[in-house]
């Protein structure tokens, strides 16, 4: 099995400022591009098959009907459109941090376990759910929504599946649920974070 390569020139990428770049994604990679348009206020992809030979894109998120406000936004709809894994759309936008680093068993399980109560709002049950699945206790990612093989991530993992969380929060769907997953994602990424 050939090891995947990880991009990670547009690691910290924020909104405000014009940009646009390819999308290393294969069988999208010829034509497809992302960026920000500082007039619309957000991010955008304009995705081509390598198989379309027509002017028009298969997928065209431009902004103006629907704001993506964070590259999470677009990773998401990247990986939805084309069915790639949450690592994969993360990594054709070289988004993914280029250093991932994840809090060891005993601290997530004790935060497991400390977070046991008011799981009836979404927003704990949120948080709960996804450090189960840091644990590898779930049976879906909580960002991508996908089967998760029972398994525990790795820390690329875990930082693809923080972009979707938060890729999902602006959706507004479920917000609530979204954002405490969200948290116990960033807590277990980052090491500057208290438990």
């Amino acid at each position: 099995m050939r090891r995947q390569r990880f991009d990670h020139r547009n690691f910290g990428i924020r909104p405000g400022h014009n940009f646009r770049d390819s999308v290393l994604l294969p069988g999208w990679d010829q034509r497809s591009v992302w960026g920000y348009d500082e007039a619309c206020g957000s991010f955008f992809l304009q995705l081509w098959s390598n198989k379309n030979i027509s002017d028009k894109p298969d997928a065209w998120l431009s902004g103006v009907d629907l704001l993506y406000p964070w590259p999470g936004c677009i990773a998401l709809e990247l990986a939805e459109l084309t069915g790639s894994d949450s690592a994969t759309a993360v990594n054709a936008l070289a988004i993914g941090n280029p250093k991932p680093w994840l809090r060891p068993n005993r601290q997530i399980e004790r935060a497991a376990a400390d977070n046991q109560h008011g799981l009836e709002a979404d927003y704990p049950w949120g948080r709960y759910c996804a450090l189960l699945w840091l644990l590898g206790r779930a049976e879906l990612a909580p960002g991508l929504l996908r089967a998760w093989p029972g398994i525990r991530p790795t820390a690329q993992q875990v930082d693809a599946e923080t972009h979707f969380t938060t890729g999902r929060v602006y959706r507004r769907n479920r917000q609530a649920w979204f954002a405490g997953a969200e948290e116990a994602l960033v807590w277990a990424s980052d090491p500057d974070t208290r438990p």
